[in-house]
C-alpha cells in the first residue's frame, strides 16, 4: 500500500515520459535476475538525462538478494552504472536499445567472497506512455561481469518511468 502511495504521489509531481534536451525522469522498477545463482530479486533506482528526443542518459543502482537454499549460500549484489538508450522510433510502444557500463560488488553469505567487479550489457526495453507524466517500463539486460567471481546474467526488470521535469 505504501508502494502505491509513493507511486502516485511520484506521478502527481511528474509530467511527461517522452525525453526531451534537458528532461529528467525517475525510473524505479522491480529486478529479477535468470541466471546467476538460483534466484535473486531486487530493485533498482535510476534518475534518466534526455539528451535528444531520441538518446537517453541513465544513473543507475541495482540492489540484489539471493536467498540461501540447497544449492546457494545466498549473496548480495549491488550494481552502479551508466546506460544510455537509444529511441529508433516512437508509438505506443517506444523501443529502446542501449548500452551500460558500471561496477557489481558482489557479497556471499557464509563465503569470503568480496569482490568488485566491471560490469558491460545491453539492455533491450519497451515504454508504454500512460500519461504525460508516468510510463511503463519493461526491460530485459543481458550482461557480464569480469573478475574473479566472473559471471553472465541476464536481468529481467519491471517498473514505472516519471518525469520531473516540464
Amino acid at each position: 500500500m505504501r508502494f502505491i502511495l509513493v507511486l502516485s504521489f511520484l506521478s502527481l509531481i511528474s509530467s511527461a515520459a517522452v525525453a526531451d534536451r534537458g528532461d529528467i525522469f525517475l525510473n524505479i522498477k522491480g529486478v529479477t535476475t535468470l541466471f546467476y545463482e538460483d534466484f535473486s530479486a531486487g530493485g533498482q533506482a535510476g534518475i534518466g538525462f534526455g539528451i535528444n528526443e531520441k538518446t537517453e542518459i541513465q544513473l543507475n543502482a541495482v540492489y540484489l538478494i539471493g536467498p540461501k537454499t540447497s544449492s546457494s549460500d545466498g549473496f548480495f549484489m549491488t550494481r552502479f552504472n551508466v546506460t544510455s538508450f537509444y529511441t529508433p522510433y516512437f508509438g505506443d510502444i517506444m523501443p529502446r536499445i542501449g548500452g551500460f557500463f558500471g561496477f557489481v560488488f558482489l557479497e556471499h553469505d557464509g563465503k569470503d567472497i568480496y569482490e568488485l567487479m566491471p560490469m558491460v550489457g545491453v539492455p533491450l526495453q519497451g515504454v508504454v506512455n500512460l500519461s504525460s507524466s508516468l510510463g511503463l517500463v519493461g526491460e530485459v539486460a543481458p550482461a557480464v561481469a569480469f573478475g574473479k567471481e566472473s559471471f553472465f546474467d541476464v536481468a529481467v526488470k519491471l517498473g514505472f518511468r516519471f518525469r520531473l521535469s516540464k
